[in-house]
């Protein structure tokens, strides 16, 4: 190819665009912007290169520098409709995503609805994580041109981000069966490895991507999800870390920072509360930069005669926080309390059909950027709205930034603070946020009584079973059974460094660990390595995968005694525990979440199986297994126990709801009014 100054050696009254599209296929960028400006100086703006100088500096990644090219371009031009494509690129690329859609729009005004084109404003809205709408348009593409791959890759990314993952999976399987193999399709195709729990094939998909484009922060997000599954902690921290360092505006990487350093052993409380409060201020610029500001004014009856609850969550169905309100919320039909949900994920299964027709109203969140759900909050007249995500997956606690309602609050879903200076409330109790918590936590403290959380009854009746699997060979002197159905993150290396202390004294002893991650042979090969290294030998040790909850339930029939893991303890899988006449042993921490166990035990009824040191934790377990006929006590009366306590008093704990709520609301009346007045009525205040 001849240098640009050669293409000059014969006068033109017009640019030459054959030489600069030639540049442009030999990938010579730098050439032909040096070019296009050469032609320029010499033939002035023509209106023949607004657009390639626009596309140009596009394919460099000057954005912002591309736009005002291509807008020239689409005014000189108007039905060119590669210039509005690009124009809606480059605004897209500079994430203003409702203007790349309104010029999307116009170059479909303006000809045929191709394929093409429709894919680009499916992947539009995909970058925007508004899902639903760009399933919307990739639908349409899908009809045009079953067979088009863009269309199909774009759709499949935004069926994981709506969370449907069985329906992307198909869609993937039959673009790499039919050959393709495009960087956004095989990043879906990580995305789904990950999410179904083969976490080996996923970091290895996802490396080989990166080894490409190693700044891609979407890619280098998705990996730090998968060494988390991994339970690599350390790794997933430092990584996160890492992409905070280039770009500290990522919000989504901010959050899950914020969420994994309560499994990590190097952050206090200290680092918690900076991080939550950085995740605060993300969201407080991004609602700057928009123009928008909370809510400082509510449309909400000041005398209500029932109080307006909505509960925001990802999780109305077979998880944790859906076994939760599957007991308490019918009890709250018929109160003073007119409950709405805002789901937040499209995922429904049969709890959610049960639990569906005691709210008032449903209001999913889905498809509603963080502005428009808040304002659809705010003209329901709600006058509590209560996260139950936290930092988990699906929150929207940008929504909670917008303040949609008078009275806001956190509960359950996450039980640590969010960092979002518009919440009020995070709602926990007197054993997890003893004095001086106040400190670590941006919202202030509400203390519910008798405990924050509650079981429902298990679906289906699945026994204990008092003289089955370990028990029956402890009672006869045969060795116990430990156990830990824990999340593989929660095993942090001084864990396995006190269970293995712990397996040392009982050496007779076996320790059974079941959660998802465990499925992946890596996963299981590396836990199995990190006992070796304190000499624990692999058959002693039993690794499981995941079950059904029925499965998972019955198989605390082959556990003595649950060990619960630190800094971050168990919730739900603590319940469990002891619904199925198995004890759990915790470790009493000094941060938020790692005194859930001491809440959940104490409120049980099962005070003395907290340890206050590593040494304490080790010996009562020691004494505890030595107890075999405590133990077989225990599985027969257990059940019965936590039946009777708190913890499943559904009746009582919707009582207590109904009364917080109100305090709640009566407590911003008194604010609002310029009285600041102490709150009764059963719960607590925490100074």
């Amino acid at each position: 190819m001849q240098p640009p100054n050669a293409l000059h050696s014969q006068p033109h009254t017009t640019p030459d665009r054959a030489a600069l599209r030639a540049l442009v296929r030999a990938g010579d960028l730098a050439g032909a912007l040096l070019f296009a400006q050469t032609e320029m100086g010499r033939c002035g703006k023509a209106p023949e290169l607004l657009r390639p100088m626009g596309e140009i500096l596009l394919r460099l990644g000057r954005h912002a520098e591309a736009l005002p090219w291509l807008e020239e371009a689409c005014a000189a031009h108007p039905d060119d409709l590669d210039a509005w494509n690009q124009r809606a690129l480059a605004l897209s690329r500079l994430l203003r995503h409702a203007e790349a859609h309104q010029a999307y729009l116009q170059a479909l005004h303006r000809g045929p609805r191709v394929p093409a084109l429709l894919a680009n404003i499916g992947a539009n809205w995909n970058k925007a994580e508004r899902f639903v709408e760009a399933e919307h348009w990739l639908r349409q593409g899908v009809a045009l041109d079953a067979n088009a791959a863009d269309v199909q890759t774009n759709l499949a990314c935004a069926l994981i981000g709506q969370d449907r993952m069985a329906e992307a999976r198909v869609v993937v399987t039959a673009l790499l069966q039919q050959g393709h193999r495009g960087m956004e399709l095989l990043q879906a195709h990580a995305a789904l490895l990950q999410a179904e729990g083969q976490q080996t094939e996923a970091e290895a998909l996802v490396r080989q991507l990166l080894a490409h484009q190693p700044h891609n922060h979407r890619l280098r997000l998705l990996l730090s999800m998968v060494l988390g599954s991994l339970g690599r902690v350390d790794e997933q921290v430092r990584l996160m870390r890492e992409l905070l360092a280039a770009d500290p505006h990522l919000e989504a990487v901010q959050s899950s920072l914020v969420f994994s350093l309560n499994y990590a052993e190097e952050a206090d409380a200290a680092e918690l509360l900076a991080q939550a409060r950085r995740y605060g201020a993300i969201l407080q610029a991004r609602q700057a930069a928009r123009g928008d500001a909370p809510y400082a004014n509510w449309h909400v009856p000041q005398q209500p005669k029932r109080l307006r609850v909505g509960l925001v969550s990802g999780d109305f169905r077979n998880h944790p926080v859906g076994y939760f309100l599957e007991a308490v919320v019918p009890q709250l039909r018929g109160s003073s309390i007119e409950l709405v949900a805002y789901p937040t994920l499209h995922q429904q299964d049969a709890l959610t059909q049960r639990m569906r027709p005691h709210f008032a109203q449903w209001r999913p969140l889905v498809g509603l950027d963080d502005a428009q759900a808040a304002q659809s909050i705010h003209e329901d007249g709600v006058q509590v709205l209560v996260d139950l995500s936290g930092h988990t997956k699906g929150h929207r606690l940008g929504v909670f930034a917008y303040k949609p309602a008078p009275v806001q609050a956190t509960w359950l879903g996450y039980l640590g603070t969010t960092g979002v200076p518009q919440i009020d409330w995070l709602i926990t109790d007197a054993l997890m946020a003893p004095p001086g918590t106040q400190a670590e936590l941006t919202e202030r403290v509400w203390h519910m009584p008798g405990g924050f959380m509650h079981l429902s009854r298990p679906e289906g009746e699945v026994p204990c079973a008092p003289l089955a699997g370990a028990l029956a060979g402890a009672l006869a002197g045969g060795p116990v059974t430990l156990g830990c159905f824990n999340n593989l993150a929660k095993m942090t290396d001084a864990v396995v460094a006190l269970w293995s202390r712990l397996l040392h004294a009982l050496p007779q002893a076996r320790l059974l660990l079941k959660c998802p991650q465990l499925q992946d042979a890596h996963a299981a090969e590396r836990t199995r390595a990190r006992f070796a290294a304190h000499g624990i030998e692999a058959h002693r040790l039993t690794l499981e995968g995941p079950a059904s909850r029925a499965e998972f339930l019955a198989a605390y029939n082959r556990v003595d005694i649950a060990l619960d893991p630190f800094p971050y303890t168990g919730g739900t899988t603590t319940l469990e525990a002891l619904w199925m006449g198995v004890p759990v042993l915790t470790l009493r921490g000094n941060r938020f979440m790692s005194r859930m166990g001491v809440s959940l035990l104490t409120c049980a009824g099962l005070p003395d199986w907290v340890a206050d040191t590593p040494d304490d934790y080790v010996r009562i377990a020691v004494a505890q297994a030595h107890n075999r006929e405590h133990l077989h006590r225990l599985r027969h009366s257990l059940r019965a126990q936590l039946e009777a306590s708190p913890l499943m008093d559904s009746q009582r704990y919707a009582a207590q709801m109904e009364a917080m709520f109100w305090a709640m609301w009566r407590q911003w009346q008194h604010n609002s009014a310029g009285l600041a007045q102490p709150v009764r009525a059963g719960a607590g205040v925490h100074p």
